[in-house]
């Protein structure tokens, strides 16, 4: 169930963005770090650093995938867990994660919206939400987290990470009057536009965050992007 202009707006952007394409021009820099074979060395760093994290937190464990987009994280945790069920609202990229041929005695594929997350079926012992909490109201942001808990009990593990905004990303910012969140304008190749809620984070905001989440918890800041991990008290 869609119930906002931003989630709708949300949906139509990335279910039309495998088909038509975005409209970003060239990269730009983050950090100050120009496009080139150094930038590119750290992405692949930090690729596989996220992706070790990833898929030895989630080892062993019965996964829940939230807005798994088009099968990326999918395709680590598969490599590891004992199952996963990666949900994901928006038609398109759905059936390009379908499309991946991931191993299915280990997962399923299912099409739900993130934030109904109670109400999505089955049993498990880990959370897994890559690139999604960029998109959650920071006003709901304690009841989205509230509901990651519920979902996956104490001891239950967590995995959640977000994006680094490149310079380019931060000139299409946009912030509207007596609103908390950022939203990024966001062009198709088609011409058309969509203000997608997507709010960035220094490494300070997120250790406040989620130093409440559970023990000593890492933030990972890294060059494209940060993530956290943590067990649920």
């Amino acid at each position: 169930m869609i119930d906002s202009i931003d989630q709708q707006a949300m949906y139509d952007y990335y279910n039309k963005r495998p088909a038509v394409g975005d409209s970003w021009g060239p990269p730009g820099a983050i950090g100050g770090q120009q496009p080139g074979p150094e930038r590119d060395q750290l992405a692949a760093d930090d690729q596989r650093r996220f992706a070790t994290d990833l898929a030895e937190w989630m080892r062993d464990r019965r996964v829940l995938e939230l807005a798994c987009g088009t099968g990326c994280s999918t395709a680590i945790v598969a490599e590891t867990v004992r199952s996963v069920l990666a949900t994901e609202l928006t038609p398109a990229p759905l059936q390009l994660a379908i499309a991946r041929g991931l191993p299915a005695e280990k997962v399923r594929f299912a099409q739900w919206n993130a934030f109904d997350l109670l109400a999505i079926p089955g049993n498990f012992d880990a959370l897994v939400a890559t690139g999604f909490f960029d998109h959650v109201p920071k006003i709901k942001s304690d009841v989205f987290l509230f509901g990651v808990a519920q979902r996956v009990g104490p001891g239950g593990r967590v995995f959640l990470s977000g994006s680094q905004w490149t310079d380019r990303a931060k000139r299409l910012r946009v912030y509207r009057e007596s609103c908390a969140d950022t939203y990024m304008r966001r062009s198709m190749q088609d011409g058309t536009e969509y203000l997608i809620l997507d709010n960035e984070f220094t490494a300070a905001e997120l250790q406040e965050i989620f130093s409440s989440r559970g023990d000593d918890v890492p933030v990972c800041y890294g060059f494209f992007r940060w993530w956290v991990r943590y067990s649920v008290p």
